[in-house]
């Protein structure tokens, strides 16, 4: 996604350049969900939580930049859509500066969190996974900001699809992109009701450390990997620039040896174009040599 937003010019716009750092910012993400099966293979089990937040604290932060983001691409499309005129000629940093202030206010708070608690209970044993660092004592304010993201997304993209009922916007290619990101946010919400759930039936079940590895953890991110790595496969499937893009920059993944169909097409344009040529030639000729009439 990045470096195919990167090689096509069409996509250096600030909504396709946020959809690239969404996908950039959700790749070490997978690296943090692999430490505590790398932790568990080594025989040690346990780790301090100041070790695991060495470990895990990269990673996090950029999972927060990336569930920000989401949101304000969804704020984007919106503004483009309610404020047309002054998104296109007036908008040209304001909405982007105020959007980077916001991201790193609460990115920096998150952090600020994760550190203290690691601070505060450094030898606290963990196993390391990805949601280790977050502690019953800042559990309740960092589910209720991610609750708060979630449900201001969903309700930015409802606000969309109803301005662009009302407006009857014809745009095809405004209405692919929502499309395709409307696709990809009802994945990630499918994904996080998923480990809601999961977290209000525990208590009940009352699983054991085995079962909840079986059938909670495992499913919950197996599901969460699929839902972040969303992005291209939902873009390729359901938006047609994209899907052109995707075949352009890595088409050797979609054709066969597109390096000798270009040479045999180059081969005969050549020849054509000798043979059109002998054949002017020859026209000239006639045309301009003459028998002369005594």
């Amino acid at each position: 996604m990045v470096y195919t937003t990167w090689k096509n010019k069409c996509f250096h716009y600030r909504c396709n350049i946020y959809i690239a750092l969404n996908s950039l910012f959700t790749l070490p993400l997978h690296f943090g969900m692999s430490v505590k099966f790398i932790i568990l293979l080594s025989g040690i089990n346990f780790i301090s939580l100041l070790s695991c937040y060495i470990i895990q604290v990269i990673p996090l932060t950029f999972t927060t930049f990336a569930t920000q983001i989401q949101f304000y691409i969804g704020v984007d499309r919106l503004l483009s859509i309610a404020f047309p005129i002054w998104y296109r000629f007036k908008d040209a940093y304001i909405s982007v500066s105020v959007i980077a202030i916001l991201t790193t206010v609460r990115t920096s708070r998150t952090c600020w969190n994760f550190l203290s608690m690691a601070i505060q209970f450094p030898e606290r044993p963990t196993m390391c996974a990805t949601g280790d660092l977050l502690q019953p004592e800042i559990n309740q304010e960092t589910l209720a900001t991610a609750n708060i993201y979630n449900l201001l997304t969903v309700a930015c993209y409802v606000t969309i699809w109803i301005l662009m009922t009302i407006k009857k916007q014809d745009n095809s290619n405004s209405k692919r992109l929502i499309k395709s990101l409307t696709a990809i946010i009802v994945i990630n919400m499918a994904g996080f009701v998923n480990t809601q759930v999961w977290l209000m039936l525990l208590p009940i079940l009352s699983f054991n450390a085995a079962n909840i590895d079986s059938f909670v953890v495992t499913p919950a991110l197996l599901m969460y990997v699929a839902a972040s790595g969303s992005n291209t496969p939902v873009l390729f499937a359901f938006s047609k620039d994209y899907n052109k893009a995707f075949k352009n920059t890595f088409k050797h993944l979609f054709c066969g040896k597109p390096l000798e169909e270009t040479k045999i097409s180059t081969i005969g344009n050549i020849r054509a174009a000798n043979t059109r040529d002998v054949n002017m030639k020859r026209m000239n000729l006639s045309s301009v040599v003459e028998p002369v009439k005594n």
